[in-house]
């Protein structure tokens, strides 16, 4: 999930660790979820934890939904700006052959353009990098077009935030649990299980 498919892409596809296929551990697939890809422009926010906390709360009313992008301020939140220098090395090295990649993206931004463009706080860079992830065009997190990858075509994109992808929103006055829209998609991608399963 998120940066998470960042790490795995590196790992099978870094020239020293493919120097030693010992060192790789065996994958049958890779399946990223709501991966940033191609970066985040919630990244450009991370020197600005004021500003981070304003649109935050403003504009999602979640503060763990950018979480996994925003917290530190470190190598990480470097390596997820757009074009960044690791993203372009990452994003130039071929894929692994025959480990097939699928890719889920979320939809369902929290994020109201309607309140971004109407903010007096924001600078228009701010603003233009949050339109960027609202509703039908991100997840809150990471846009559509960040989470594609060329040579990519198991691609799904579901009606979810970066978090609702693959959790229950903490929601109390929710009654019903409805399985989380990336679930099925990952189930149906893994293979039969070796041991019998207990109900």
């Amino acid at each position: 999930h998120s940066m998470g498919g960042l790490v795995c892409r590196d790992l099978l596809t870094d020239p020293q660790y493919l120097a030693n296929q010992n060192q790789r551990p065996a994958v049958d697939r890779l399946i990223m979820i709501g991966t940033p890809n191609y970066g985040s422009e919630v990244a450009h926010l991370r020197g600005f934890s004021e500003l981070r906390d304003h649109a935050v709360q403003m504009f999602s009313g979640d503060g763990m939904l950018f979480g996994a992008v925003l917290d530190g301020a470190g190598e990480a939140m470097i390596d997820l700006l757009p074009h960044s220098d690791f993203l372009t090395a990452l994003n130039n090295r071929p894929h692994p052959e025959n480990i097939p990649y699928t890719i889920i993206a979320g939809s369902a931004s929290p994020i109201d353009a309607d309140l971004i463009r109407a903010d007096r706080i924001l600078g228009q860079r701010a603003k233009n990098d949050l339109l960027s992830l609202v509703d039908g065009v991100g997840d809150g997190a990471v846009s559509i077009r960040s989470a594609q990858l060329a040579g990519v075509h198991d691609f799904h994109l579901v009606s979810a935030n970066h978090l609702s992808l693959i959790r229950h929103p903490n929601l109390p006055h929710l009654s019903t649990r409805s399985t989380p829209p990336a679930i099925p998609i990952i189930l149906n991608r893994l293979p039969p299980p070796t041991f019998p399963l207990n109900n």
